[in-house]
């Protein structure tokens, strides 16, 4: 829906509270990735100020869940209350601990964090801020890569076209193979004369095992996010298993409890399968999030809404009427989850 419509009905007497009442039966899950104290050009960081402003909000409006609430009332073992909001956030970056865990613990709100455990142990950056760095630390105004067979050249003279070509190489990432993903880095990496020991961001870093147990002794729920944040649907089923459990075993040794809850990476329509989901029933989660919205899920497909700064799209999920949106789509027969072009280069004879 438009931008100005948007924001023209949230302002309507009224309308929100409506949304609410017609949709106090679903959980907003709500998926947040970067934190930062001040304003950022990137789009999933959310300033602290922001986040003060979004936990403000939804105390006022929203009763607080954790995920074993959600699975409870889903499982009608507890009340119903009506729109409740479950949050969540993704890969345990540094800047949670520093900008975002204050910020809770002041609101007195839980959350849950997704733990990439390979990205805290190994203190190396995740694969999209690698490339993000490359970009950022060549001098060269051209890149030359190659991949499956197709040549392809790129102008990074500008910041903006720096931006476009991280766009695209970005897009090409997301559905290629974890190796491909690897050796398409590196070869980047390259021939844009960067060398590895450069490819380093401070910025960018994980929280520390120490931060993460200090969190989860103060109520932050920590679930799983795998080993090293591959697009599982591209991985053999051993590779997989060894991500998913081997995720699980790390933190509960950290943690010495157990860890029940498992996001999947990236968590688009074309990033797990049935054998996924499978392998994440079999390592003895109570469920799982995918990261987008689908009026038709089951405990390990729960969908979640990605926050950004824009206070309208926020206003506009948490008032329940972006959900209205997709169940009016059904009765007119319109897509209802994700479709091919947002998750661009998704084809379905491509997951096994």
């Amino acid at each position: 829906m438009k931008y100005a419509l948007k924001k023209i009905l949230l302002a309507t007497p009224g309308f929100q509270v409506l949304c609410r009442f017609l949709t106090r039966r679903h959980v907003r899950v709500l998926m947040y990735h970067r934190f930062s104290d001040d304003a950022s050009t990137q789009e999933r960081f959310v300033t602290a100020k922001s986040l003060k402003s979004h936990l403000r909000y939804i105390k006022q409006h929203h009763p607080i869940w954790s995920p074993d609430e959600q699975l409870t009332a889903l499982q009608k073992k507890k009340p119903w209350e009506p729109s409740p909001v479950v949050v969540t956030v993704d890969d345990g970056y540094r800047d949670f601990y520093e900008v975002a865990y204050p910020v809770f613990k002041d609101f007195e709100i839980k959350p849950v964090l997704f733990v990439t455990t390979g990205f805290v142990e190994h203190r190396s950056l995740l694969w999209w801020d690698k490339l993000r760095v490359i970009f950022e630390k060549t001098s060269l105004e051209k890149l030359h890569f190659s991949l499956s067979g197709k040549r392809i050249e790129l102008q990074i003279k500008s910041d903006g076209e720096r931006n476009r070509a991280w766009n695209y190489v970005a897009d090409l990432c997301r559905f290629i193979k974890h190796e491909q993903k690897e050796n398409l880095l590196r070869q980047i990496a390259e021939n844009l004369a960067v060398s590895p020991e450069n490819i380093c961001d401070e910025s960018c870093q994980a929280c520390t095992w120490e931060q993460i147990v200090e969190m989860a002794e103060n109520g932050v729920v920590i679930g799983a996010h795998t080993e090293n944040h591959p697009i599982l649907s591209r991985l053999d089923p051993d590779r997989t298993r060894n991500e998913i459990v081997g995720c699980k075993i790390k933190l509960e040794e950290k943690l010495r409890t157990s860890v029940d809850w498992f996001c999947y990476p990236q968590g688009g329509p074309a990033d797990f399968t049935v054998k996924t989901m499978n392998i994440v029933r079999q390592a003895g989660f109570k469920g799982s999030y995918i990261a987008y919205q689908a009026l038709q899920y089951d405990l390990f497909t729960l969908p979640r809404y990605c926050v950004t700064e824009n206070k309208t799209d926020f206003s506009w999920c948490l008032c329940g009427a972006e959900f209205l949106v997709l169940k009016m789509r059904r009765l007119i027969g319109r897509p209802t989850s994700v479709g091919e072009q947002y998750w661009r280069g998704y084809r379905q004879e491509e997951v096994a």
